[in-house]
């Protein structure tokens, strides 16, 4: 068995003459792999670049092993600051040969081109916009390697790139890049209405696109000794998480902390800092940021909340710097500011307030419009659906509509020639992680098939789980005949947990059938064969006019 060093060389363009390059890298760049300017490249040892590679075959210690034949998702994003081109390629180490092809998702911003004779080897940019993260496939060659990922970047400047990086010297912070500043879809400011430069104290965060399971948070304000996001069960700042940012020596580190029982007691460190991963950071006359990831889940002795329920938050700093140490130290100190509390209660990750939800819900018990919680009436046999892939009688059938009902659920149709189970999924990529997936699966001793809520974790290759709760789903009917799966069922359109999408967002859809079934308990048992994936995101709520053909034999999970 021959064995390749595989070198993907990825190269990022910021075009000062658009009308030469603005639709993609000129040829000339296959083989030389350094963009055309005047000036030299940066030294990445004294400016490191912010512009990382994304992919399993570097994740956990990998070191880019890859098996003969294996298609792999590679996302260039940036933890800072936007870029307008890139140029990528596969090439085997020590030559110029080009290994393997690629597989594009976005045609509106990356397009495939040939170099030195080989088709779908190289992939560039379409038009010289702002980017901040493009993603695409890299099919392996047919002997199993190693790759070694080689880049250069041309920034916001046409004179400023790096030049010929390996990709392995530059690894990003983290496994996954990070919601960017503004992009959070929680934003506070202090005092109210003021722009993220001129806020005293500012705050981003919301579910990590990429890794459900991590929450990002932004902070930035005026301080010299720290700034902080605090989540409490009370509004005694008392058992408090609080997660800041302190200036150590000239340098900002994140650390995770906790406010003991008695509210005088000082402010302490967690015993660890686990599920904490830092993304950027910075201090500059006197104005700190930070951007971090917190894992959702974590309980680190006591000392750290499931983030994903309701808190009373506190927004914090400290405008004096502090000793050396690892906790927060007191607040007020020269200048500093008392904490502000919220009012309310509120969900850091589902991004409402519980409570006043609640409170609705018992305002609104009489109310026939409010029944979110009621299973809407199955529709007839003669319903019409608005979203179609392929159809009746099909090796797989998908259909969806909004309940005429109620217009919080989504009547659903899954039907296929299949032994085990027959599912559709909901994903905001293409790599098959972090997936919402809806299926209807056969127990093989009694031949009963279940509409089960289940996911695909954030985590690449990790097994499909079921959701905790299956809340939001109704079973409408079910049946197994002669090797082939049937049911209907309907679905509540809006998240309900973090495993779940919103189903009216434009996503991608994950179209499969297993001939492996068993208890309604289980999650659906890993495919065997590569998923099909729609080629562009989808409404299942609205209306498809023309719908491409069913795949004949298709599996996913």
């Amino acid at each position: 068995m021959k064995v390749y060093l595989v070198s993907i060389t990825v190269l990022l363009f910021v075009v000062s003459d658009v009308q030469a390059r603005s639709g993609g890298a000129p040829v000339e760049a296959c083989g030389s792999l350094t963009p055309n300017h005047p000036a030299g490249p940066i030294d990445p040892t004294n400016n490191p670049p912010e512009i990382f590679i994304y992919s399993e075959l570097f994740d956990n210690d990998n070191g880019g092993n890859y098996e003969a034949g294996q298609t792999y998702s590679i996302t260039l994003a940036t933890i800072s600051n936007s870029f307008r081109g890139f140029l990528i390629q596969a090439r085997a180490s020590g030559s110029s040969s080009l290994i393997g092809f690629f597989t594009i998702y976005d045609s509106d911003n990356s397009q495939l081109r040939t170099c030195s004779g080989d088709a779908n080897s190289t992939v560039t940019h379409t038009n010289s916009n702002s980017k901040t993260r493009i993603s695409f496939e890299w099919t392996a060659p047919s002997s199993s390697g190693t790759v070694q990922m080689r880049y250069s970047i041309v920034t916001a400047f046409a004179d400023d790139f790096y030049a010929n990086l390996n990709a392995a010297d530059y690894r990003p912070p983290c496994p996954f890049p990070p919601t960017l500043v503004g992009d959070h879809p929680t934003i506070i400011g202090l005092p109210d209405g003021c722009s993220r430069e001129s806020c005293d104290y500012y705050v981003g965060f919301g579910p990590n696109t990429v890794n459900s399971d991590y929450l990002d948070i932004y902070l930035e304000g005026e301080a010299d000794g720290w700034i902080a996001l605090g989540f409490s069960e009370n509004t005694q700042m008392e058992e408090d998480d609080v997660l800041g940012c302190r200036i150590d020596s000239g340098m900002v580190n994140v650390v995770d902390t906790w406010n003991p029982s008695n509210r005088r007691t000082p402010n302490v460190a967690d015993a660890t800092q686990n599920g904490v991963c830092t993304h950027l950071t910075s201090v500059s006359n006197g104005r700190i940021s930070c951007s971090f990831s917190r894992s959702i889940n974590i309980t680190d002795v006591g000392q750290d909340y499931n983030l994903n329920n309701s808190f009373y938050l506190f927004f914090g700093l400290r405008a004096a710097a502090q000793s050396s140490g690892d906790n927060l130290e007191y607040h007020t100190v020269s200048g500093g500011m008392t904490p502000i509390i919220s009012d309310e209660l509120y969900n850091p990750v589902t991004g409402f307030d519980d409570d006043d939800d609640d409170d609705d819900d018992d305002d609104d018990d009489d109310d026939d419009d409010d029944n979110n919680d009621e299973c809407p009436p199955a529709p007839g046999n003669d319903a019409t659906y608005t979203f179609q892939f392929g159809s009746p009688g099909d090796d797989y059938y998908f259909a969806a509509r909004v309940n005429l009902d109620n217009a919080s659920y989504l009547d659903v149709i899954l039907e296929a020639d299949a032994d085990g189970w027959v599912a559709v999924g909901f994903s905001d990529d293409r790599t098959m992680n972090s997936d919402d997936v809806l299926g209807c699966k056969r127990d093989p001793s009694d031949d009963s098939v279940a509409v089960i809520d289940t996911y695909n974790p954030a985590t690449q290759y990790a097994p499909n789980e079921v959701d905790p709760t299956q809340e939001g789903v109704c079973t409408h009917s079910t049946n197994f005949n002669n090797g082939r799966i049937t049911c209907s069922f309907s679905r509540l359109i809006e998240a309900i947990g973090s495993s779940d999408r919103t189903l009216s967002d434009d996503l991608f859809l994950l179209f499969g059938t297993s001939e492996s079934g068993g208890s309604a308990t289980t999650s659906l048992l890993q495919h065997s064969t590569t998923p099909q994936i729609s080629e562009q995101r989808a409404n299942v709520t609205q209306s498809v006019t023309q719908c491409p053909p069913a795949p004949g034999n298709v599996t996913m999970l």
